[in-house]
């Protein structure tokens, strides 16, 4: 397996593999993962997003991606992940564990103090993952200082749970938020 940083050259010559593995997801995981994004969701110009995003290779295709960015000027968002649906769920960690290791120690680099990511409430299967890969689940006042930062329309509904009153139908519109400290 090889690890890069997906800048924004391999962005654009693996686009199509990308998006089969974004749709892919959304097609297995439903309302869990939301509404695949398309070509100009991935292109779009984020702070820091093409030196903090990764991409897995296996055998010269695909296997997985982490789109990321910067906020508030120290701290990494995670926007985006997924792996090829196909694979075997070890496999699938394996992948996810390097990929997030790639992404560390670029933002290490640039001297982040942590990434934050919001999962939906229905993911189960990734806030498992997420709580022990060593991420902390966020309180009511750190993911309202999230939204602050961010400067995202959202509420804080219950403790640690983020409610997105203009998703669109299809889309998950709670979310539980997460930070994982360097």
């Amino acid at each position: 397996m090889k690890i890069s940083v997906l800048n924004k050259k391999l962005m654009l010559k693996h686009l199509d593999e990308i998006l089969k593995i974004e749709k892919d997801t959304s097609d297995l995981r439903g309302i869990a993962y939301g509404i695949p994004w398309i070509q100009d969701n991935f292109l779009i110009e984020r702070d820091m997003k093409w030196e903090l995003s990764t991409v897995a290779f296996e055998k010269g295709c695909v296997a997985g991606f982490i789109i990321t960015s910067c906020y508030d000027g120290d701290k990494a968002h995670v926007h985006r992940v997924a792996v090829t649906t196909s694979l075997p769920s070890n496999e699938k960690k394996r992948i996810l564990r390097a990929l997030y290791l790639k992404l560390d120690s670029e933002a290490n680099k640039k001297e982040l103090i942590y990434r934050t990511t919001s999962v939906p409430i229905d993911n189960i299967s990734t806030q498992k993952f997420n709580l022990k890969e060593g991420w902390i689940e966020m309180n009511k006042n750190e993911i309202e200082e999230f939204i602050q930062q961010k400067n995202l329309e959202l509420v804080v509904t219950e403790s640690n749970v983020m409610l997105d009153k203009f998703a669109v139908n299809g889309d998950p519109y709670e979310f539980k938020v997460f930070k994982y400290l360097y």
